[in-house]
């Protein structure tokens, strides 16, 4: 229940706040107070509540209702709730600690009595609305500085390479995540981690600057143009397409992009609980003159007088499934790229990667890095932070066909 302005906060109006933070900080709990252990079940989508919970291990401390609330014990809370919102966005405005010496006010504006000049400039309802508001809003985001993508570890990446073999009409290659079950994956998510996607063509220079362009199997053979318009074999045309989509990234609720061109669909909560596939992002069509290098050109099967868009009806897909096995949690991707059909000619010696890793929460905020702003996480010689996630491993399914 909201404190009144001019009200004076008991123990339940602070252990209500923090209650509700613990929500986001841990997960939610049932009527008894025991913390709920969600499920791969028919709920996945539609229940709202199990879409909160970052799966944090250190505890948020209640105020016995025979106690008088301190400096200390607001500020623990405080710079508990900025650990989560430096977490989501660490350009997000954080909560100002009190001095020993502070009152705490329902409302910074409340004018009986006067506000001290200490004074949090939120006051206890500026509390309540971070958590109510501004990290229920934030909650699946996550800051610059708090992930960082596994291309490091080979664990916690796949590079999947047709290796310049011909092909025609269409490419398909699958890659799957591997949690330890359900609840890693959902706290994962929650806390705004995400599995990616990129795809490159050509001479193995990856969008994202990764990758091992001296690998045999990512270095084309002579005759191909890479990088540079009117290529022969399509390599230039799939490059381009590549670049304009950026990185696939699966999150939460949603499967976004990196770049300009492309449609996601709802990520880790769209996930079928019964095993079947969801096409989950979808680019296609790519012209007239939407990219550099596009151009109107006779295919083999229109001739003059026929042209047709460079980019035509290429086609970029990937279907995500999520399945539950030897008690892992495990999220597969297929990727599928369509050719246009009028092209009619077997792209050759192209290369074509798809490049597949993970973006981690980590520990945030590094409190050696960030100076004197530390104090806002810490309480006497307690320092607070946002403890990174568990990520999943990533494996080849099946090479592209």
């Amino acid at each position: 229940m909201a404190v009144s302005k001019k009200g004076i906060i008991t123990a339940a109006d602070f252990n209500a706040i923090t209650a509700t933070y613990d929500v986001f900080w841990k997960d939610p709990k049932d009527g008894s107070g025991n913390v709920i252990t969600y499920t791969y079940d028919s709920n996945h989508s539609t229940d709202l509540v199990r879409r909160k919970g970052w799966g944090q291990t250190t505890s948020l401390t209640d105020v016995a209702v025979t106690s008088l609330i301190e400096a200390d014990n607001v500020n623990n809370l405080v710079a508990q709730i900025n650990s989560g919102l430096y977490h989501c966005d660490n350009d997000l405005p954080l909560l100002v600690k009190y001095a020993t010496i502070d009152s705490v006010y329902a409302d910074s504006s409340n004018s009986v009595p006067t506000t001290p000049s200490g004074l949090n400039s939120k006051g206890w309802l500026g509390i309540q609305s971070e958590v109510a508001n501004t990290i229920n809003t934030n909650k699946h985001k996550l800051g610059a500085l708090s992930g960082e993508d596994s291309y490091s570890d080979t664990n916690y990446y796949v590079d999947v390479s047709n290796g310049g073999t011909g092909w025609s009409a269409t490419l398909t290659c699958e890659v799957k995540w591997t949690f330890a079950n359900y609840t890693q994956a959902r706290h994962f998510f929650n806390s705004g981690g995400s599995i990616v996607v990129d795809l490159a063509a050509g001479i193995g220079a990856w969008s994202n600057s990764k990758g091992n362009a001296s690998a045999p199997e990512n270095v084309n053979r002579t005759g191909t143009n890479p990088g540079v318009g009117g290529g022969t074999n399509g390599s230039d045309d799939w490059l381009e397409i590549f670049r304009s989509i950026g990185e696939i990234h699966f999150k939460a609720e949603s499967c976004d992009r990196t770049g300009s061109n492309g449609i996601g669909g709802d990520g880790f909560y769209g996930l079928d609980h019964a095993g079947g596939e969801i096409s989950m992002f979808t680019a296609s069509g790519f012209g007239p003159y939407a990219h550099a290098y596009s151009y109107a050109y006779a295919t083999p099967t229109k001739g003059a007088g026929n042209e047709t868009a460079q980019y035509g009806d290429r086609a970029v897909e990937v279907l995500y499934k999520g399945v539950e096995t030897g008690g892992n949690f495990e999220i597969t991707a297929k990727v599928k790229l369509t050719d246009d059909p009028d092209d009619g000619a077997t792209i050759m010696d192209s290369v074509i990667v798809a490049s597949c890793y993970n973006m981690q929460p980590i520990n945030t905020p590094d409190h050696a890095a960030i100076g004197s702003n530390a104090s806002f996480f810490t309480v006497g010689s307690t320092q607070y932070r946002f403890d990174e996630k568990v990520q999943p491993t990533v494996a080849q399914v099946s090479a592209w066909t």
